[in-house]
């Protein structure tokens, strides 16, 4: 197949276009981005509670006997 006689215009409302869809795709990327960041931390504060709450327990227990 042949290429086109004409070449690809590049006007400023293209290259507009085009940044506009690029922001567009990047948006829920970076929405997605700053959940898992905040979801991570609120992982790390559940485990070191969890972590806290064993060795509470492991303690009454060892005190217990």
């Amino acid at each position: 197949m042949r290429g086109p006689k004409i070449q690809h215009l590049v006007t400023p409302l293209g290259l507009q276009r085009c940044c506009h869809l690029h922001s567009l795709k990047r948006r829920p990327i970076e929405h997605q981005k700053e959940q898992k960041a905040e979801f991570v931390v609120l992982l790390s504060k559940r485990v070191t509670e969890k972590k806290a709450n064993v060795a509470a327990i492991k303690a009454a227990h060892k005190t217990a006997t």
